[in-house]
């Protein structure tokens, strides 16, 4: 029904990239360095479904 996919990964992007529509990559290898990158992205994603669906 239209759904769009985001991946957020980190390093080169891994197996999960190419399936999704677009995809978030950091530069980075370790777990919680890629999280800390990705918080603006997640806080933006939040931001517009807030603005979307509840005001």
């Amino acid at each position: 029904k239209g759904l769009k996919t985001v991946a957020l990964s980190g390093k080169t992007g891994g197996k999960i990239a190419k399936f999704a529509d677009a995809a978030i990559v950091v530069p980075e290898e370790e777990t919680f360095k890629i999280q800390e990158l990705h918080l603006p992205v997640y806080h933006a994603l939040c931001l517009q479904l807030e603005e979307r669906f509840f005001k």
